[in-house]
């Protein structure tokens, strides 16, 4: 069977495509067409589950300020002894905290960079071997020509 070129197909019992079939199913870098667009998808809804995440994050640093801001007030105002103590503590436990979710922050930015950058070579090595593939069934076809 040919196409509008005049080339020849690649049918199911054609080496090329066969090599392709066996190839993705049983190397993790090479899949199947579907896969790969299934891979996408994945790894979309985990770049949006980050974002989330790093929403959150932001949203609970801004809430912390708040409360460190508002137990400053508190600090300045109480006249007890005993309570200005606990109020220290407790904003010292909040800027510990805060610290804790800035390294968070950072790390999910840095997984998210890692996500992006695994994306961009998957799709490098799916363009390197769809272009092999090509190249491959060219030469079975100038093969068969002559």
């Amino acid at each position: 069977m040919r196409n509008s070129k005049g080339d020849k197909k690649p049918t199911f019992s054609s080496n090329v495509y066969q090599h392709r079939v066996t190839v993705g199913a049983a190397h993790p870098f090479f899949p199947p067409v579907a896969q790969c667009w299934g891979g996408r998808l994945l790894l979309r809804k985990r770049i949006e589950l980050r974002l989330e995440l790093d929403l959150r994050l932001e949203l609970r640093l801004e809430l912390r300020l708040e409360l460190r801001l508002e137990l400053d007030l508190r600090l300045e105002l109480e006249p007890r002894l005993e309570l200005r103590l606990e109020l220290e503590l407790r904003l010292e436990l909040d800027l510990r905290l805060e610290v804790e979710l800035r390294l968070e922050l950072r790390l999910e930015v840095e997984l998210r960079l890692e996500l992006r950058l695994e994306v961009e070579r998957r799709l490098d090595l799916r363009l390197e071997v769809e272009l092999r593939l090509e190249v491959e069934l060219r030469l079975e076809t100038q093969r068969d020509a002559w």
